[in-house]
C-alpha cells in the first residue's frame, strides 16, 4: 500500500479496522458519521452508532472504558467538542481514562454543509482539559504511525483527522 495515493482517513481508519477486528475488547463508538472504511463492520456488536446524540455518546464511553474496554469515538469535531463538552470534561477527562476521540473534518473540510460542520474551535475547547493530549494528524505517514500505535498512547486523546 503506497501511503501517498491514499486518503489520510482511509490510511487511519483502515488501521483501526485492523485492530478492531482482533481485539475483542474493542470498541467504536460514533455520532451517525459515515467512514468508507469502517462500513464492513458497522453491524458488528463492538460498533455503536448512537445516532446524533454526542452527550450520550461520550457517556457510553465513559461506561465502556471504566470496564477497562478499549474505545474510541470518531464523529465530526465540531459536534463531539462542542455538543459533549462537560462530558469529555468530567466523564474521560477528569477521569483520566484512556478514550480516543477521534474528531472528522477540522477546519472548513466541509465547506458547503455550512457553519454547523466548521470545526474552528475544537482545539480551544480540548485545550481547557488539562488531561487530555491533542494529535493533529496533518499527513499519511503521521496517519500510519498514530493509528498503527494508538494504544500506546495513555490517558485521553483527542485526534484531529482531516477530511
Amino acid at each position: 500500500m503506497e501511503l501517498n495515493k491514499l486518503d489520510i482517513r482511509d490510511i487511519f481508519f483502515e488501521n483501526i479496522k485492523k485492530i478492531f477486528l482482533k481485539k475483542k475488547d474493542f470498541y467504536i463508538l460514533t455520532n451517525d458519521a459515515y467512514v468508507f472504511s469502517l462500513q464492513q463492520i458497522k453491524k458488528h456488536k463492538r460498533f455503536i452508532d448512537a445516532g446524533v446524540c454526542e452527550q450520550n455518546l461520550i457517556n457510553i464511553a465513559s461506561g465502556l472504558a471504566r470496564k477497562k474496554k478499549k474505545v474510541l469515538i470518531y464523529g465530526f469535531c465540531n459536534f463531539l467538542c462542542h455538543r459533549s463538552y462537560e462530558q469529555i470534561k468530567i466523564n474521560l477527562g477528569s477521569m483520566g481514562l484512556q478514550v480516543f476521540v477521534v474528531g472528522i473534518g477540522p477546519g472548513f473540510s466541509f465547506p458547503y454543509d455550512g457553519p454547523t460542520h466548521h470545526g474552528i474551535q475544537d482545539i480551544s475547547n480540548v485545550l481547557n482539559i488539562p488531561e487530555f493530549e491533542i494529535y493533529n494528524i496533518s499527513d499519511n505517514k503521521i496517519a500510519e504511525c498514530i493509528s498503527k500505535n494508538i494504544f500506546k498512547l495513555k490517558g485521553p486523546n483527542y485526534i484531529r483527522l482531516e477530511k
